[in-house]
């Protein structure tokens, strides 16, 4: 008491004179009085001492404490821990026990909370920051965080690769809606990847070895091109049949060696001239759209102006801006020469052959084969500059312009389940056509208005 009189500024508690040696239960009145009133004397003292400035009210406070539940939790704190008990995540929970972290010591939090839910000290620290920095019971705000370890500008790179028009194959009708992570929805027309993706991916490797640019993992590409959307074609019948007609000639020409083969041809000679024939497809599906690209070139196989100009119109010709074609493709070059050492190979067999009628055949199937493919090459270089002059279009775009696109949409299907064969039969004359219109609003925006046509044809 005496040690407690020295720390205090107002006046000094009364020494205690005597103390009590008994029970409680077993004191005097006189001497239960004479300890209360020593008591609150010393209390208030240290109440003085803890808080200077306002130790009386530091002393009501805590008697007021004490009178309500001396023993245990208030009726507020009860309400507050059972709401931490029932709250369905952490978030919650930081919340609620945020709102009385600071009321009770630690070891006293733990001890109210233990017919509740056990907290630890960890958890009490958090709800202490929690309530220091943002308020007690604030909402606890969900930070997403995206872990990105990749190198964006690659990704960039590899997109602006594959979004190239040479891998793809617009569809007159239907369209596609993208879902993005926040939430919003692009609506885009339906489009058809007319390779695989591992020859894309092998495609982009061999570009960006030209390029001298270190590309990402291959993994990391098939997972792009994975969640891309684009639907993998299947066949190109009915969506581009000169594609279709020219794949069916390599085939074929496959066939006219295996003719040969079986009377006596060489059959390492022909097992290089199949490869060559395959190597030759694949160009022709994959890498001859790109090398098409530019709108001149010194090669003339892939000069767009040199190869659509018409020979005998001069007002359907266009110039050069080199003076000669002085380069060449190997893969061009390579195509035309097989081209002729097949024919050759069959006029050399011909004694060979079953007889005049077989020769015939053959070479009436390989110069329609030959036929059908130079017509795809052609069919490629032309739908590439139709792509060009098409996205000239609409980069010139203003809102007093419209594009109008007719095109067959596909084969007219049955028009419900279980259809009988006599409703369905009279369909196949049925021609679908689309007409889309593409327009420019106000605002900027692109807008698509496809347009179904229906027209019987006559035989």
């Amino acid at each position: 008491m005496a040690k407690i009189a020295e720390l205090t500024t107002g006046p000094p508690p009364q020494p205690l004179q005597i103390q009590l040696k008994t029970r409680w239960d077993e004191a005097t009145a006189g001497e239960k009085n004479n300890c209360i009133e020593r008591a609150e004397e010393a209390c208030r003292a240290v109440c003085s001492v803890i808080a200077p400035n306002d130790g009386e009210r530091l002393f009501n406070e805590m008697a007021q404490t004490l009178s309500t539940n001396p023993n245990g939790p208030t009726d507020d704190l009860i309400a507050l821990m059972s709401a931490y008990r029932d709250a369905q995540t952490k978030n919650v929970k930081l919340q609620v026990l945020s709102i009385y972290a600071y009321r009770h010591t630690v070891k006293k939090l733990q001890e109210f909370h233990e017919p509740y839910e056990r907290i630890s000290l960890r958890q009490i620290k958090l709800a202490r920051a929690h309530a220091k920095s943002r308020g007690p019971g604030s909402i606890v705000l969900k930070v997403i965080n995206h872990r990105v370890r990749l190198d964006t500008s690659k990704v960039e790179h590899f997109v602006d690769f594959i979004n190239r028009p040479y891998f793809y194959q617009d569809v007159a009708f239907g369209t596609r809606t993208l879902k993005l992570d926040d939430g919003r929805q692009v609506i885009m027309p339906n489009v058809v990847r007319t390779i695989t993706r591992s020859t894309m991916i092998k495609q982009y490797l061999e570009y960006c070895k030209e390029e001298s640019f270190q590309p990402i993992s291959r993994s990391t590409m098939y997972k792009i091109l994975e969640v891309r959307e684009a639907s993998q074609q299947k066949s190109l019948s009915g969506l581009n049949n000169t594609a279709a007609e020219g794949v069916s000639a390599f085939a074929r020409l496959t066939g006219i060696l295996d003719e040969l083969n079986e009377v006596g041809a060489d059959k390492e000679i022909l097992e290089t001239m199949k490869k060559r024939l395959n190597n030759g497809k694949n160009y022709l599906k994959t890498t001859y759209k790109h090398d098409c690209g530019p709108e001149e070139s010194e090669c003339a196989d892939h000069c767009r102006k040199f190869s659509l100009s018409d020979p005998t119109a001069p007002e359907l010709q266009a110039q050069c801006s080199h003076k000669s074609h002085s380069l060449f493709c190997t893969h061009c070059e390579d195509m035309k020469a097989l081209l002729d050492e097949i024919e050759a190979f069959i006029k050399n067999r011909s004694s060979r052959l079953y007889g005049d009628e077989q020769r015939d055949d053959l070479l009436y199937d390989f110069h329609d084969s030959k036929t059908k493919i130079l017509g795809w090459k052609c069919h490629i270089i032309r739908g590439v500059n139709q792509e060009c002059a098409k996205q000239d279009v609409l980069l010139n775009f203003d809102q007093n312009s419209a594009l109008i696109v007719i095109d067959w949409a596909m084969k007219f299907e049955q028009l419900r389940y279980r259809e009988r064969q006599s409703d369905w039969f009279a369909k196949r004359g049925l021609s679908w056509h689309i007409s889309s219109v593409i327009t420019r609003d106000s605002q900027g925006k692109t807008r698509v208005l496809s347009c179904p046509k229906w027209t019987f044809q006559t035989s």
